[in-house]
């Protein structure tokens, strides 16, 4: 992305007006842009790139990030943000889409940033809404490494579930109550750094009758029931209850041990005494 900036006259009144900086991939999408904003173009010169900020420098610094010598100011802040929200650069067919979108974004955007600007520019309103959100949460179902019949969310079988999903209001309420990021996942994951991290919330009325209808679809290789992995505070929690019942299990072993012992000696005794008395 490049900064231009662009001077021109009001459409209306033809008198000059105040030069513009927009951000924009080319010349022509920023002389696009002012247009649509009512200037008659005169004049577009692209500006040069803005260097990091020493403040963004040290906060890299204290984040345990470095940045490139060769980032501009809009990067460095992409690469703190990926820092700072647990970010991933987004892959290459994230971008891809986000390109046709008209998306700004640089090559260290991450998912979560992307998947944002998605929710907020995504076309045809609320069946482009639901089929993205279903095209999301199909991805999401999928097994590791399965091949994905839908590719896009412009698939038919995604757009007739998402349209026949969004006839139930309460599916549309649910849908709306989603931010963009939290369609990157659903539900919990550990991270590479062994935190784990939130994603969309899978007890929602979009995620059930949604996950449902995907799953009911045949050709999309959706599994019947989702594939659950034991988490970390799981497994934690089996292994208490385990030691917890050896330890009661030991402690009733040593009683049982302990009675034993004394009826033991308590027969000895009886049967000393009573040689003694004979």
């Amino acid at each position: 992305m490049s900064y231009f900036e662009v001077s021109g006259v009001s459409q209306k009144t033809g008198r000059a007006i105040k030069p513009k900086t927009i951000e924009a991939k080319n010349e022509a999408r920023a002389r696009a842009e002012a247009e649509e904003n009512g200037m008659t173009v005169t004049s577009v010169v692209l500006l040069p790139e803005l260097e990091p900020t020493d403040k963004q420098i040290d906060y890299a610094k204290s984040l345990g990030i470095s940045i490139p010598k060769d980032a501009n100011r809009k990067e460095a802040s992409d690469l703190i943000s990926n820092a700072v929200e647990w970010d991933e650069p987004a892959d290459d067919k994230l971008r891809e889409f986000a390109d046709k979108l008209d998306i700004i974004f640089t090559k260290y955007t991450g998912e979560k940033q992307l998947y944002n600007h998605i929710w907020h520019v995504v076309p045809g309103g609320m069946k482009g809404r639901a089929a993205w959100f279903t095209y999301c949460l199909y991805r999401d179902l999928l097994p590791k490494r399965a091949p994905a019949v839908a590719d896009s969310y412009e698939h038919p079988a995604i757009r007739a579930i998402a349209e026949r999903a969004i006839q139930d209001d309460a599916v549309i309420d649910s849908i709306s109550r989603y931010e963009g990021s939290n369609l990157v996942f659903f539900g919990q994951r550990t991270l590479k750094n062994g935190n784990f991290q939130e994603g969309g919330s899978n007890r929602t009325k979009a995620y059930k009758q949604i996950s449902e209808m995907l799953r009911s679809d045949p050709t999309l290789g959706v599994p019947a029931h989702a594939e659950r992995q034991p988490s970390e505070s799981s497994s934690k929690t089996v292994s208490g209850n385990i030691s917890k019942s050896s330890k009661v299990a030991a402690q009733k072993t040593g009683c049982m041990v302990t009675l034993a012992t004394l009826i033991t000696v308590s027969t000895a005794l009886i049967a000393f005494m009573f040689w003694i008395v004979s």
